[in-house]
Protein backbone atom coordinates (compact mmCIF):
# COMPACT_ATOMS: atom_id res chain seq x y z
CA UNK A 1 0.00 0.00 0.00
CA UNK A 2 1.04 3.39 -0.81
CA UNK A 3 2.13 5.77 1.89
CA UNK A 4 0.75 8.92 1.84
CA UNK A 5 2.68 11.94 2.05
CA UNK A 6 1.70 14.97 3.99
CA UNK A 7 1.60 18.25 2.64
CA UNK A 8 4.19 20.21 3.50
CA UNK A 9 2.84 23.78 3.01
CA UNK A 10 -0.50 23.08 4.96
CA UNK A 11 1.88 21.92 7.11
CA UNK A 12 3.72 25.27 7.71
CA UNK A 13 0.73 26.79 7.33
CA UNK A 14 -0.82 25.09 10.58
CA UNK A 15 2.51 26.30 12.23
CA UNK A 16 2.24 29.72 11.76
CA UNK A 17 -1.07 29.82 12.90
CA UNK A 18 -0.67 27.89 15.75
CA UNK A 19 2.35 30.10 16.65
CA UNK A 20 0.67 33.46 16.12
CA UNK A 21 -2.24 32.36 18.51
CA UNK A 22 -0.17 32.18 22.02
CA UNK A 23 1.00 36.16 20.69
CA UNK A 24 -0.38 39.37 21.11
CA UNK A 25 0.88 40.00 17.80
CA UNK A 26 4.26 39.57 15.83
CA UNK A 27 6.31 41.47 12.63
CA UNK A 28 6.96 39.27 10.08
CA UNK A 29 10.70 39.15 11.52
CA UNK A 30 9.50 37.84 14.48
CA UNK A 31 7.84 35.21 13.10
CA UNK A 32 10.90 34.01 10.89
CA UNK A 33 12.48 34.14 14.06
CA UNK A 34 9.98 32.21 16.07
CA UNK A 35 9.39 29.69 13.45
CA UNK A 36 12.67 29.49 11.66
CA UNK A 37 10.51 29.56 8.28
CA UNK A 38 12.04 32.04 5.45
CA UNK A 39 10.41 35.16 5.00
CA UNK A 40 9.63 34.68 1.71
CA UNK A 41 7.65 31.49 2.41
CA UNK A 42 6.20 33.36 5.27
CA UNK A 43 5.09 36.39 3.23
CA UNK A 44 3.13 33.46 1.11
CA UNK A 45 1.44 31.64 4.11
CA UNK A 46 0.78 35.04 5.94
CA UNK A 47 -1.35 36.24 2.73
CA UNK A 48 -3.18 33.07 2.09
CA UNK A 49 -4.01 33.03 5.94
CA UNK A 50 -5.36 36.67 5.86
CA UNK A 51 -7.16 36.20 2.59
CA UNK A 52 -9.15 33.15 4.13
CA UNK A 53 -9.93 35.45 7.20
CA UNK A 54 -7.18 33.52 9.51
CA UNK A 55 -4.97 36.39 9.96
CA UNK A 56 -5.01 39.89 10.37
CA UNK A 57 -2.28 42.36 9.58
CA UNK A 58 -2.84 45.40 11.92
CA UNK A 59 -3.05 48.43 9.93
CA UNK A 60 -2.03 50.47 13.60
CA UNK A 61 1.03 48.74 14.35
CA UNK A 62 1.58 46.35 11.05
CA UNK A 63 1.68 43.55 13.20
CA UNK A 64 0.30 40.09 12.29
CA UNK A 65 -2.67 38.57 14.43
CA UNK A 66 -4.68 35.38 14.73
CA UNK A 67 -8.74 36.28 14.12
CA UNK A 68 -11.59 35.56 16.03
CA UNK A 69 -12.15 32.64 13.21
CA UNK A 70 -9.40 30.86 14.08
CA UNK A 71 -10.69 30.61 18.05
CA UNK A 72 -12.01 26.59 17.46
CA UNK A 73 -8.82 25.64 15.82
CA UNK A 74 -6.18 27.19 17.43
CA UNK A 75 -4.29 26.84 21.26
CA UNK A 76 -4.90 30.78 21.06
CA UNK A 77 -4.44 33.32 23.33
CA UNK A 78 -4.53 36.08 21.33
CA UNK A 79 -7.04 37.50 18.79
CA UNK A 80 -7.84 40.66 16.62
CA UNK A 81 -11.38 41.90 18.24
CA UNK A 82 -13.68 41.00 15.71
CA UNK A 83 -14.88 45.10 16.09
CA UNK A 84 -10.87 45.72 15.01
CA UNK A 85 -11.50 43.93 12.09
CA UNK A 86 -14.32 45.52 10.73
CA UNK A 87 -13.00 49.13 11.60
CA UNK A 88 -9.50 48.62 9.90
CA UNK A 89 -10.34 49.17 6.39
CA UNK A 90 -12.69 52.02 7.69
CA UNK A 91 -10.27 53.48 9.08
CA UNK A 92 -7.81 53.65 6.47
CA UNK A 93 -10.64 54.74 4.22
CA UNK A 94 -11.81 57.48 6.35
CA UNK A 95 -8.13 58.75 6.53
CA UNK A 96 -7.33 58.56 2.80
CA UNK A 97 -10.71 61.22 2.83
CA UNK A 98 -9.52 63.88 5.65
CA UNK A 99 -5.37 63.33 5.63
CA UNK A 100 -5.51 62.95 9.34
CA UNK A 101 -5.72 59.80 11.36
CA UNK A 102 -8.49 57.63 13.74
CA UNK A 103 -8.25 55.48 16.15
CA UNK A 104 -10.89 52.86 16.98
CA UNK A 105 -11.73 52.36 21.10
CA UNK A 106 -13.27 50.44 23.63
CA UNK A 107 -14.54 50.68 27.45
CA UNK A 108 -12.25 48.47 29.12
CA UNK A 109 -13.37 48.91 32.83
CA UNK A 110 -12.15 52.50 33.56
CA UNK A 111 -10.79 53.86 30.35
CA UNK A 112 -10.61 53.28 27.29
CA UNK A 113 -8.45 50.56 24.96
CA UNK A 114 -7.09 51.84 21.24
CA UNK A 115 -7.37 48.76 19.34
CA UNK A 116 -6.95 50.12 16.21
CA UNK A 117 -5.62 52.94 14.26
CA UNK A 118 -4.60 55.28 11.02
CA UNK A 119 -1.77 56.43 12.15
CA UNK A 120 0.91 54.67 10.55
CA UNK A 121 -1.09 55.13 7.25
CA UNK A 122 -1.65 59.36 7.88
CA UNK A 123 1.15 61.42 6.58
CA UNK A 124 1.63 62.98 9.45
CA UNK A 125 3.94 61.54 12.18
CA UNK A 126 0.98 61.56 14.90
CA UNK A 127 2.08 59.43 18.37
CA UNK A 128 2.13 55.99 16.04
CA UNK A 129 2.66 53.84 18.88
CA UNK A 130 -0.64 53.76 20.12
CA UNK A 131 -1.96 50.25 19.88
CA UNK A 132 -2.85 49.09 23.66
CA UNK A 133 -3.13 52.84 25.29
CA UNK A 134 -5.66 53.56 27.50
CA UNK A 135 -7.10 56.92 27.08
CA UNK A 136 -8.89 58.72 30.24
CA UNK A 137 -13.10 58.79 30.63
CA UNK A 138 -12.91 62.54 31.20
CA UNK A 139 -10.63 63.86 29.63
CA UNK A 140 -10.12 62.01 26.17
CA UNK A 141 -12.61 62.65 23.07
CA UNK A 142 -12.88 58.44 23.04
CA UNK A 143 -13.71 58.28 26.84
CA UNK A 144 -15.63 61.32 26.89
CA UNK A 145 -18.28 59.81 23.77
CA UNK A 146 -18.69 56.63 25.00
CA UNK A 147 -19.91 58.38 28.79
CA UNK A 148 -21.90 60.85 27.09
CA UNK A 149 -23.61 58.48 24.97
CA UNK A 150 -24.07 55.05 26.84
CA UNK A 151 -27.24 54.79 29.00
CA UNK A 152 -27.13 56.46 32.00
CA UNK A 153 -27.00 53.41 34.15
CA UNK A 154 -24.12 52.28 32.83
CA UNK A 155 -22.70 56.11 32.91
CA UNK A 156 -23.48 56.13 36.86
CA UNK A 157 -21.67 52.84 37.32
CA UNK A 158 -18.47 54.19 35.82
CA UNK A 159 -18.85 57.26 37.34
CA UNK A 160 -18.81 55.66 40.58
CA UNK A 161 -15.03 53.62 39.41
CA UNK A 162 -13.64 56.59 38.26
CA UNK A 163 -14.63 58.53 41.80
CA UNK A 164 -12.74 55.51 43.58
CA UNK A 165 -9.82 55.44 40.89
CA UNK A 166 -5.94 56.61 42.38
CA UNK A 167 -5.42 58.29 38.57
CA UNK A 168 -5.50 61.47 38.95
CA UNK A 169 -7.24 62.01 35.78
CA UNK A 170 -10.28 60.63 37.52
CA UNK A 171 -10.70 63.26 40.50
CA UNK A 172 -12.53 65.17 38.03
CA UNK A 173 -15.49 62.34 38.63
CA UNK A 174 -16.14 63.98 41.90
CA UNK A 175 -17.31 66.88 40.74
CA UNK A 176 -21.13 66.17 39.67
CA UNK A 177 -21.95 69.77 38.18
CA UNK A 178 -18.71 69.61 35.97
CA UNK A 179 -19.28 65.96 34.85
CA UNK A 180 -23.37 66.87 33.68
CA UNK A 181 -22.08 69.95 32.50
CA UNK A 182 -19.77 67.57 30.37
CA UNK A 183 -22.30 64.69 29.66
CA UNK A 184 -24.79 67.79 28.32
CA UNK A 185 -22.24 69.49 25.93
CA UNK A 186 -21.05 65.93 24.67
CA UNK A 187 -24.75 64.80 23.60
CA UNK A 188 -25.85 68.08 22.28
CA UNK A 189 -23.13 68.80 19.98
CA UNK A 190 -22.78 65.27 19.14
CA UNK A 191 -19.52 64.08 19.68
CA UNK A 192 -17.07 64.69 22.13
CA UNK A 193 -13.84 66.36 22.43
CA UNK A 194 -10.15 66.04 23.79
CA UNK A 195 -9.13 68.18 26.89
CA UNK A 196 -6.59 70.35 25.76
CA UNK A 197 -3.20 69.50 26.66
CA UNK A 198 -4.31 66.00 27.47
CA UNK A 199 -1.61 63.23 27.47
CA UNK A 200 -3.19 60.06 27.60
CA UNK A 201 -0.91 59.52 31.07
CA UNK A 202 2.12 58.78 28.65
CA UNK A 203 5.02 60.96 28.65
CA UNK A 204 5.69 59.77 24.96
CA UNK A 205 2.90 61.11 23.97
CA UNK A 206 2.34 64.99 22.24
CA UNK A 207 -0.03 67.14 24.21
CA UNK A 208 -0.50 69.25 21.60
CA UNK A 209 -3.20 66.97 19.59
CA UNK A 210 -6.61 68.24 19.35
CA UNK A 211 -9.33 65.23 18.84
CA UNK A 212 -12.98 64.85 18.33
CA UNK A 213 -14.76 61.44 18.62
CA UNK A 214 -17.87 59.73 17.77
CA UNK A 215 -19.79 56.45 19.30
CA UNK A 216 -20.74 53.37 17.05
CA UNK A 217 -23.64 52.42 18.48
CA UNK A 218 -25.36 48.91 17.96
CA UNK A 219 -29.01 48.44 18.92
CA UNK A 220 -28.36 52.06 21.11
CA UNK A 221 -25.94 50.12 23.13
CA UNK A 222 -21.97 51.87 22.51
CA UNK A 223 -19.95 49.21 21.70
CA UNK A 224 -17.09 51.35 20.47
CA UNK A 225 -15.39 54.91 19.88
CA UNK A 226 -13.97 56.21 16.62
CA UNK A 227 -11.87 59.91 16.32
CA UNK A 228 -10.19 62.31 14.06
CA UNK A 229 -7.11 63.82 15.41
CA UNK A 230 -5.12 66.66 14.32
CA UNK A 231 -2.34 69.29 15.42
CA UNK A 232 -3.66 72.44 15.76
CA UNK A 233 -0.97 74.11 14.73
CA UNK A 234 -0.44 72.53 11.21
CA UNK A 235 -4.19 73.34 10.23
CA UNK A 236 -4.73 76.49 8.28
CA UNK A 237 -8.77 76.77 9.36
CA UNK A 238 -10.20 77.60 12.51
CA UNK A 239 -10.91 74.59 14.68
CA UNK A 240 -14.35 74.93 14.54
CA UNK A 241 -14.54 74.91 10.72
CA UNK A 242 -12.31 72.05 10.46
CA UNK A 243 -14.89 70.49 12.88
CA UNK A 244 -17.50 71.42 10.92
CA UNK A 245 -15.76 69.85 7.78
CA UNK A 246 -14.66 66.84 8.97
CA UNK A 247 -17.46 65.83 11.19
CA UNK A 248 -19.85 64.34 9.01
CA UNK A 249 -17.13 62.27 7.68
CA UNK A 250 -16.88 60.76 10.94
CA UNK A 251 -20.06 59.75 11.62
CA UNK A 252 -20.42 58.06 8.20
CA UNK A 253 -17.67 56.16 9.05
CA UNK A 254 -18.72 55.42 12.84
CA UNK A 255 -22.50 54.35 10.80
CA UNK A 256 -21.43 52.05 8.59
CA UNK A 257 -19.14 50.24 11.55
CA UNK A 258 -22.57 49.96 13.58
CA UNK A 259 -24.32 48.84 10.06
CA UNK A 260 -21.36 46.10 9.97
CA UNK A 261 -21.67 45.12 13.69
CA UNK A 262 -25.41 44.51 13.54
CA UNK A 263 -24.85 42.31 10.26
CA UNK A 264 -22.66 40.48 12.65
CA UNK A 265 -24.97 40.28 14.94
CA UNK A 266 -24.69 38.62 18.93
CA UNK A 267 -21.12 37.66 18.18
CA UNK A 268 -20.05 41.39 18.20
CA UNK A 269 -21.91 42.20 21.14
CA UNK A 270 -21.00 38.93 22.98
CA UNK A 271 -17.42 39.72 22.66
CA UNK A 272 -18.16 43.30 23.85
CA UNK A 273 -19.50 42.08 26.89
CA UNK A 274 -16.99 39.27 27.89
CA UNK A 275 -13.56 41.14 27.15
CA UNK A 276 -14.31 44.99 28.00
CA UNK A 277 -17.15 45.30 30.99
Amino acid sequence: MTEVKAIRALGRGIEVLEWLGTRPGATLAQIHQGTGLSKATLLRILKTLAERGWVQRSLGDGAYRVTDRAFTFTNRVYTVPRIAELAAPLLRNLCDRVVWPSDLAVFDGRAMLILETSRLHCPFPVNRDVIGIRPGMLQSALGRAYLGFCPAEERDEILAKLRRSPDPDDRVANNGAWVAALVDQTLRQGYGVRETGYWTGNPQLSPDLSAIAVPVLVHGRVIACVNILWIPGSIKIPTAEFIATYLPHLKATAAHLSRMAEVEGSHVDMEHRRAYH
